[in-house]
């Protein structure tokens, strides 16, 4: 479940970071 996660949000990070967002967790 986590590894899935992380491939996710590896997949829409670039997009939240040109968005001026980023994700912690």
């Amino acid at each position: 479940m986590r590894s899935q996660v992380e491939e996710t949000i590896e997949v829409i990070r670039p997009a939240l970071q040109a968005d001026g967002g980023d994700i912690v967790l």
